[in-house]
């Protein structure tokens, strides 16, 4: 596969990396703004090596919202500008609010197939589900590099300007 299989291993290595992490805290049943903020950077890394902007500046805004088409379902539904309002409140302030939801709630249940939703006034963040969907993600993400040649070229690219992880 040569080059096209490093960009996929460097790929896999990086999120490895990223997911080690989140899964690890998840699993624990710990649910907290730290892991709610590395799981809104990794949908900004996906969506940064999907759309070729990882790495440019002033490009946040994209790279987070194709992130969010990445992962779909729920996420379109609650608003590309509401995730990335609340990865900004997560990541600027820690304590985000979104126009009508003042206050947040980091959950962490396994049994609740819901990643996001509204419950009383609160909005309600489960990172257990999150974590899993950022790697169906992670996933589609590959498989969609394995089946496009240009979109593969365009990752090599964004990947090349990283540093190497060991």
């Amino acid at each position: 596969m040569g080059d096209d299989g490093d960009v996929l291993e460097q790929l896999d290595h990086i999120l490895e990396f990223q997911l080690g992490d989140l899964v690890e805290v998840s699993s624990q049943q710990l649910a907290n703004f730290l892991v709610a903020v590395g799981c809104m950077n990794t949908i900004e890394f996906l969506g940064g090596v999907r759309n070729g902007e990882l790495g440019e500046n002033h490009k946040v805004d994209s790279r987070f919202k194709e992130g969010v088409r990445l992962l779909g379902g729920e996420y379109t539904t609650f608003g590309e500008d509401n995730m990335y309002r609340l990865r900004n409140g997560l990541t600027h302030q820690y304590l985000p609010s979104l126009d009508d939801l003042a206050l947040i709630r980091i959950l962490n249940d396994r049994n609740n197939n819901q990643a996001i939703f509204r419950d009383n006034g609160v909005l309600a963040l489960n990172v257990a589900r999150l974590v899993d969907d950022i790697k169906t993600a992670w996933n589609r993400l590959r498989c969609e590099l394995l089946q496009n040649a240009e979109m593969r070229s365009r990752a090599q690219g964004v990947l090349a300007r990283l540093p190497r992880l060991l």
